[in-house]
């Protein structure tokens, strides 16, 4: 995919799934976010490669990461949440001259570069200006969000997210679908998340 960006948003792996809380330590949960992790960021470096990565994150550890990567390393601007730090990461894209922007979370197991590529291609217009936004398994939430150009200015992860993105994207002019795929909709929030994924990784 031409001047594809990937922006990976990575907490620090000691505060990351913090729901998970029930069922792992510390150490635990942090040994899971770093598999995650590394494992999201193979599918990125697999999409777009090393140099069309940004990874943001106000963790050193993860910066360090992504830079041995040969990835971006973006520091979180202070008082960022998860929108903001995507704001500022989609700013650098665009001025690194992506074309398409494809945002990443580091918690689907289940994503495949395959499969990403599948849903943002396979789209009923063929827009040269689009989004296409993944939902979870709710119906409501936003697993994967791209879009061509990288037109957002303002991102609305949480509540209800799926329809504020697509408002938004379709204010700024791009033909918007949202796409449903068992695989991709699978993350890893809640305990029973994780119960699930590992029942199915272990058949």
């Amino acid at each position: 995919m031409r001047c594809l960006t990937v922006i990976v948003p990575v907490k620090p792996l000691e505060e990351g799934k913090s729901r998970l809380r029930p069922l792992l330590s510390p150490e635990e949960r942090r040994t899971l976010n770093g598999m995650f992790l590394r494992r999201t960021l193979a599918v990125a470096e697999e999409l777009a490669g090393t140099s069309a990565t940004i990874v943001v994150s106000r963790s050193e550890e993860v910066l360090t990461l992504a830079a041995r990567r040969s990835m971006v390393a973006l520091p979180e601007e202070p008082g960022c949440d998860l929108n903001g730090a995507l704001e500022q990461a989609s700013r650098v894209a665009r001025g690194r001259g992506a074309t398409g922007v494809l945002i990443l979370p580091v918690d689907l197991p289940l994503a495949t570069a395959s499969a990403i590529r599948r849903v943002i291609a396979d789209h009923r217009s063929r827009a040269e200006t689009r989004c296409v936004l993944v939902s979870d398994r709710t119906g409501f939430g936003t697993n994967l969000l791209f879009q061509t150009p990288p037109a957002l200015e303002r991102y609305s992860y949480g509540a209800g997210s799926l329809q504020l993105h697509r408002g938004a994207a379709e204010q700024a002019g791009l033909s918007t679908v949202i796409r449903r795929d068992p695989d991709l909709a699978f993350d890893i929030d809640r305990p029973e998340d994780l119960i699930g994924w590992r029942a199915r990784t272990s058949r």
